[in-house]
């Protein structure tokens, strides 16, 4: 039970960090299931609940029941499907990916029940998430004449840019994961970020998307327009990350320095269309096998 204490303890200081940190600290949430996954590796699933629930009743005096819930199931959720996948070999691609398509899932669907349940608590969170959005696009420094704008698009474009923060957060949280594990002599199916590329199949996607937005114009169909921005949404980022491996990849081919490549990454973030449009390309281009040391890919 030392280390149940021990790691719900890490787990609890994470999450407190992503509440009081204001900017960025949402992947700290992400990042508090790691105890719980390393304890479910080493000692068993059934550890890695008990620490789990510890944090929840912790959690229940430092924060709203309704955020409680949500992360008890989502994270609960991943952890479970983390520790099956490991136990079967799966690959490291599938965890980040078939972990955020578990974590989207189980999220609308939580949130379509609350909203049947308690149709007020869901308008207040979301009128408050909304609110947040506002603000903080004030204070990137977007015009007045964009912030309306840009408001209307998150909140019709919530779901899709839910998953994509989601599979970049999840992404995140396991290269973390699959660092500090093998620290501590653990080792998790390794996933390349630099010699990653979708399938060509997902380019339909892209396709399907914009067709099914110009139909909602010329047609004057809502709810198809909501399904093609949401669709846009997902696969825009899939391309992205395909453009973020293709540039880690030369990065590391030319040996770029930490320092620099950490300033390349934060100027492309002002340009994420020009990596979008790099990721498209490769699909076909595939530069990476004018490399004629390239191990291969991985997902």
């Amino acid at each position: 039970m030392k280390d149940v204490f021990r790691f719900g303890f890490y787990a609890f200081i994470l999450i407190l960090i992503a509440i009081f940190l204001p900017l960025g600290g949402g992947i700290f949430y992400f990042f508090s299931c790691l105890p719980f996954f390393y304890l479910a590796l080493k000692q068993g699933l059934s550890r890695g609940f008990l620490a789990l629930l510890l944090v929840t009743l912790m959690m229940f005096v430092t924060v709203p029941p309704f955020f409680t819930v949500t992360y008890v199931i989502l994270f609960g959720s991943l952890i479970t499907f983390w520790y099956r996948g490991v136990l079967n070999r799966s690959s490291g691609s599938w965890l980040i990916v078939g972990g955020s398509i578990l974590m989207a899932v189980m999220g609308l669907t939580l949130f379509l029940f609350l909203k049947g349940l308690e149709p007020e608590l869901v308008t207040r969170e979301m009128t408050r998430l909304i609110a947040l959005v506002e603000k903080q696009t004030q204070q990137a420094g977007l015009s007045q004449e964009m912030v309306p704008a840009f408001v209307k698009f998150f909140s019709h474009a919530l779901i899709g840019i839910l998953f994509v923060s989601t599979l970049l957060s999840l992404g995140i949280t396991y290269k973390v994961g699959e660092w500090v594990f093998k620290k501590r002599g653990l080792s998790l199916p390794p996933v390349d970020i630099a010699l990653w590329r979708p399938s060509e199949v997902t380019v339909w996607g892209l396709i399907i998307s914009g067709y099914f937005y110009w139909m909602s114009l010329k047609a004057d169909f809502p709810i198809l327009r909501l399904v093609g921005l949401n669709l846009g949404v997902i696969f825009m980022g899939i391309y992205f990350l395909s453009g973020v491996s293709l540039i880690s990849y030369y990065f590391r081919y030319y040996k770029v320095s930490l320092g620099m490549r950490i300033m390349g990454f934060l100027l492309l973030l002002w340009q994420p269309l020009v990596v979008v449009g790099l990721g498209v390309v490769d699909v076909w281009a595939d530069f990476r096998k004018r490399n004629p040391n390239k191990k291969g890919r991985e997902g």
